[in-house]
């Protein structure tokens, strides 16, 4: 103690004179009854010992630091403009930890708010000394003027400190105790935290995707066109029920018709030629000869004038069995030339109906004949209806919307309702048991071996 004196002092009397002042303030702070008069006589009677221009005591409150005492005044007002700006200047020293340890502060260590703040209406040199007992400062003295603080008023003022945090302690023994439970109670929540994440990371959940479905019929009938042409007309509706042998749809047959009519006058002239050199044949030796010959070509024509007659007759589709027409609007095939195999519609039996999937490459996981599916339809999004995989494709398609997709098939539950063939809606696929770790981390990690090969 006598070094840090004479650092502050002249040694002789003078430096007896600064370690009577010394006790006296230690014993005045322990000997103060209440509260407020521990803080004036920390933020006044300390200038008996080091110099300054202005001092505050502050005090952490539900973990932010408030002014509770100001030096030179009698009645401290908290609402007073400069206690609100030595407040906002101490919250940005907390939150910077400038708080936290004995020290001398300048704005140039504090970065540009904090010295603009500063700068505006407090000296340069600040000396922090915190109050503190085997924990986090709970309160604490802070110290302003223009000149430098050296290393003696420093250890004078973590003296004063230690009695004034001894003083407060047994003024207010409840707030160091709070300070400490917080202080534990965080150190705890932290760890219980950690030990909770790491545990979390190996539960066990199960990998899931969400595609696109739509419910289409396990074994339609597939409608093409008989040949190349044009279609002239669509004799159902779509998702109408028709019968075995009614007319779907018609293709334009004025083409056809005119070569039928062209290969039946072939077959009349063919016949009548056939028939003068029959005639002929009994007179002449030459004739004769030519009747096989004339025969093979009525064969031809007759065979021509069929084939036409035949591609007359398919010029009107019939449905090959009774069920319901599947297709988008009849109005898109009505005038529009098809080729010949090109899909028109389905005739699909209601009842017998299959969840169609379009699992996206990217959400790709592995499925199982069997893995449960969950269907949200968007006609009925409050009623989810289940399904089981049935099958799953072994390469990807493109879909409507170009992109890339495993088609699969579910099939729905025998209790399913609102099901009707066409109808769209979402589908929630559940795979196999992982871990949460695997489950939050499963795309990044697998995009990280994709760009690094890994």
């Amino acid at each position: 103690m006598n070094e840090a004196v004479s650092r502050f002092s002249i040694p002789g009397d003078r430096q007896t004179a600064g370690l009577r002042v010394l006790n006296e303030i230690q014993r005045e702070a322990r000997a103060a009854e209440r509260l407020a008069e521990l803080c004036y006589i920390a933020v006044n009677r300390t200038g008996a010992l080091v110099s300054y221009r202005q001092a505050a005591i502050y005090e952490r409150r539900g973990g932010k630091v408030r002014v509770t005492a100001l030096s030179g005044v009698a009645d401290f007002d908290p609402r007073a403009e400069f206690t609100r700006t030595l407040d906002r200047l101490l919250a940005r020293l907390s939150k910077a930890g400038k708080l936290e340890r004995s020290g001398t502060l300048r704005p140039a260590d504090c970065g540009p708010e904090v010295a603009e703040e500063w700068s505006k209406d407090l000296p340069a040199e600040a000396l922090v000394v915190p109050f503190r007992r085997d924990g986090p400062g709970f309160a604490g003295l802070i110290l302003f003027r223009e000149e430098p603080w050296t290393d003696g008023e420093l250890q004078i003022c973590d003296w004063l400190a230690d009695a004034y945090s001894h003083a407060w302690i047994a003024l207010k023994p409840k707030t160091v105790v709070r300070m400490r439970r917080r202080h534990v109670v965080r150190r705890l929540l932290l760890a219980a935290c950690v030990v909770g994440l790491v545990a979390a990371a190996f539960l066990p959940v199960r990998l899931s995707a969400v595609a696109s479905s739509r419910i289409v019929a396990r074994s339609p009938i597939v409608v093409t066109a008989p040949y190349d042409g044009l279609i002239k007309s669509v004799d159902v509706e779509p998702f109408n029920t028709v019968k075995r042998g009614d007319v779907l749809f018609r293709l334009d047959d004025t083409v056809i018709r005119s070569r039928y009519e062209i290969a039946l006058r072939a077959l009349e002239v063919a016949r009548a030629e056939h028939r003068r050199v029959s005639r002929r044949a009994f007179s002449d030796s030459d004739s004769k000869a030519q009747i096989s010959i004339l025969e093979k070509r009525v064969e031809l024509r007759r065979t021509e004038a069929d084939y036409q007659k035949s591609l007359l007759d398919r010029t009107v589709v019939h449905a090959a069995s009774a069920g319901v027409a599947v297709f988008a609007d009849r109005n898109d095939w009505i005038g529009k030339p098809v080729r010949v195999g090109e899909k028109i519609m389905q005739i699909a039996e209601p009842t017998d109906s299959i969840l169609e999937i379009d699992l996206p490459v990217g959400d790709a996981i592995a499925l199982d004949v069997g893995a449960r599916v969950v269907l949200f339809l968007d006609t009925d999004p409050l009623h989810p209806q289940e399904a089981r995989i049935s099958r799953t494709s072994y390469e990807p398609v493109v879909a409507e919307n170009q992109v890339a997709v495993y088609r699969l098939r579910a099939r729905l539950a025998k209790d399913a309702t609102s099901a009707r063939l066409g109808a769209h809606g979402t589908a929630k696929i559940y795979g196999q048991e992982v871990t949460l770790f695997f489950y939050l981390f499963r795309r990044p990690i697998a995009e990280i071996r994709r760009m690094t090969g890994l």
